[in-house]
């Protein structure tokens, strides 16, 4: 439904002296005496001669149309297809071909019978071959609904079986949709032995020994004795046998790590008769053997919650021996050198070398003249900033979803201007509501001799707690505070070909990337500079990819590999010196959807139960199908209001030549001149 309305550039009361204008010169024209026509066609004469001179006159006021044109959005049912390898592992290619025909039939059917928009995609990635090592079933409607914010999402079909292995439970979630499930998969226990999940530290230090933790479950096998190894290659380096219980089974192995470097351990579990699958009975982990660990200083006046995250994150990679310094709770540190400090407000560092991250909780006046590179001129009172990612940063790149940033709470800091200086660059803006400024709120100095860096707020454990709770996880956190203190910690080399591995360990899925420098031989950055990159896996072939350097390519993107350890050499030729770089990079197996092969059919109805939909088995898809047939959801009518001059609308014009040309051959046709 369409509706058009006028308004005037100038008070509406501008209208009555057009009308009297108008009036007033058609009432001149045609109240002559001895005229060849009639009074009635006098009347049309001049009645037509008015509205001519009134359009016209009104034209002058820049009147604007107002169109406001309304329009019926289709309700969106989106079928959400668990594309899991779990899945393949229990449905047949033919059983599985024939549950892909019966979503395209209901979905042609909801689009032509009720005129639905109808969108179908997996649960993770965008192919529906049944091969995906991850089910995040709470991850998928998150993303969903972000991808179609502001958009009329009526209902969910939810084709799983209700296994899940990251993220929280959906049942945590609130919805305001209803969600129809169809329940894939066996809800019945399946005779197996599986190693559940083997516990360990993503890097070991030479000389020390390191924890296995292995968990083993069972169903239909109590009390039958299984054999548990581990093995570093092909060299068994521990077994132990292991009486199966029905609560499940924790083994601990103690492993020495003896050479540096990326090293392969299986764990597996003998194979008893009878068993559904043999594929979880192994378990491959990859653990790097560094010589020692980076030492980290957080030194603060009192206690901070800023601390406990800072430091949660750090030890979490197990890279970093972490010294907390507050001295009004505890006595001085020992003398050491650390490779990075980490200040709160007015502390000093200790010793020279460090990389120095300063936070400031309560900044003073004199506050940032500990902080050579920034220059903040303080205005009246503090002001409430939320972060924005730069992402022209050269020093690092953050490779998780920075669009999480939107979600983090605004820091205190201080209101004023901000001047930075030397060779400092903005990893994070402040951001005010919408609107992102080019204040720094955390900014990154190197001026090739030490490296800084100075985050003007405080509470970053907000965003910590609040990126947990929005997305069940702290990746992009973790990787912030990580990338920064790693960044901090490397003395500065005058390299002038750096290649770095993009992550500590690579999951099998992921794209493998490195982070890349090239400089020339005064240290600029050589942009459209060549170079090559060999990545080679334990079967030694070799597999190359060319990549050109540049501003906005820092960044070699390879491909997805399986797991496993590789090696990799980077090479270019500046000038006549021909440069590389080597290491190795892991790529760890997930191995999570052979872990369990039971499906969890009772959360699929807790789900539809909760949001007013209904479950239904596979066997049973055409009682699904049936209720959303049945279902009426209602389209959203969204208006849109659009102003045009009345003078740019065509037929106004033609509107005025039109009745001007009718009251010339009127007079004509009627004996006038």
């Amino acid at each position: 439904m369409n509706r058009s309305f006028i308004d005037f550039g100038l008070p509406i009361w501008w209208v009555l002296p057009t009308i009297i204008v108008s009036f007033g010169l058609a009432y001149w024209l045609y109240s002559k005496q001895g005229v060849p026509w009639s009074k009635n066609q006098n009347l049309i004469l001049g009645s037509l001669r008015f509205l001519v001179v009134l359009l016209i006159l009104l034209l002058f006021l820049n009147p604007l149309i107002r169109h406001v044109t309304n329009e019926v959005e289709r309700p969106i049912v989106l079928i959400g297809v668990d594309n899991s390898a779990s899945v393949e592992a229990i449905h047949s290619p033919e059983a599985l071909k024939l549950f892909a025909d019966q979503l395209r039939d209901l979905q042609s059917l909801l689009e032509d019978k009720k005129d639905y928009r109808v969108i179908m995609k997996p649960l993770v990635g965008d192919s529906l071959v049944f091969d995906a090592p991850y089910t995040d079933l709470s991850g998928f409607f998150r993303q969903s609904e972000d991808d179609l914010l502001g958009e009329n999402l009526a209902a969910v079909l939810l084709v799983t079986d209700g296994i899940y292995n990251r993220g929280i439970s959906p049942a945590y979630r609130s919805y305001m949709y209803p969600i129809f499930t169809v329940g894939l998969g066996d809800t019945i226990p399946r005779r197996d032995v599986a190693i559940r999940e083997v516990k360990h530290n993503a890097v070991a230090y030479r000389g020390n020994e390191f924890p296995l933790r292995v968990d083993i479950t069972e169903s239909g096998y109590d009390g039958q004795s299984v054999d548990v190894q581990v093995r570093a290659g092909t060299d068994l380096v521990a077994t132990e046998k292991s009486v199966l219980d029905p609560r499940g089974n924790t083994l601990v192995f103690f492993v020495s790590a003896d050479k540096p470097g990326v090293h392969r351990y299986t764990v597996s579990v003998s194979t008893l008769g009878g068993e559904s699958s043999k594929a979880n009975n192994t378990y491959d982990v990859f653990i790097e053997v560094l010589e020692s660990k980076k030492s980290v200083r957080i030194a603060s006046k009192s206690p901070h919650p800023d601390i406990r995250a800072i430091r949660s994150v750090l030890e979490e990679t197990g890279n970093y021996e972490i010294f907390v310094d507050i001295p009004s709770l505890q006595k001085p540190l020992e003398p050491r050198v650390f490779d990075v400090q980490i200040l709160f407000d007015d502390m000093e560092p200790v010793g020279k070398g460090s990389g120095i991250w300063r936070i400031w909780s309560e900044p003073t006046k004199d506050a940032f003249s500990r902080v050579p590179f920034l220059d903040v001129a303080v205005k009246g009172r503090p002001d409430k900033t939320g972060p924005a990612y730069n992402s022209t940063f050269s020093k690092f790149k953050l490779n998780r979803d920075v669009a999480r940033m939107k979600r983090f709470p605004p820091l205190s800091v201080p209101f004023g201007d901000y001047q930075l200086s030397g060779p400092a660059e903005v990893l994070l803006f402040q951001q005010v509501g919408s609107v992102t400024t080019t204040k720094p709120l955390l900014a990154v100095f190197d001026d090739g001799n030490e490296r800084q860096a100075v985050l003007v707020g405080a509470g970053i454990w907000q965003w910590k707690l609040q990126e947990a709770a929005r997305f069940s996880d702290e990746f992009l956190f973790a990787e912030l505070v990580q990338k920064l203190v790693q960044y901090l910690s490397i003395s500065e080399s005058k390299q002038q070909f750096r290649v770095t591995r993009g992550m500590d360990i690579f999951t099998d899925g992921d794209v493998v990337f490195f982070d890349v420098e090239i400089y020339d031989d005064i240290f600029q950055p050589l942009e459209g500079q060549p170079y090559s990159l060999d990545i080679t896996g334990a079967d030694d072939i070799s597999e190359r990819f060319d990549f050109v350097f540049g501003a906005e390519n820092k960044q070699a993107r390879t491909r997805v590999f399986p797991s496993g350890t590789y090696r990799y050499q980077a090479t270019t030729t500046v000038g006549e010196k021909r440069l590389s770089q080597s290491g190795e990079f892991i790529v760890n197996a997930l191995q999570l959807e052979q872990r369990s092969l039971t499906a969890n059919h009772d959360l699929l109805r807790l789900l539809s139960q909760k949001t007013g939909g209904v479950y239904a088995h596979l066997a049973d898809f055409e009682k699904v199908q049936d209720v959303l047939l049945e279902r009426d959801f209602r389209g959203i009518i969204r208006s849109e209001s659009n102003r045009e001059p009345m003078i740019n609308i065509f037929w106004v014009l033609l509107l005025i030549l039109g009745l001007l040309s009718a009251e010339w051959i009127l007079r004509k046709y009627w004996g006038g001149y």
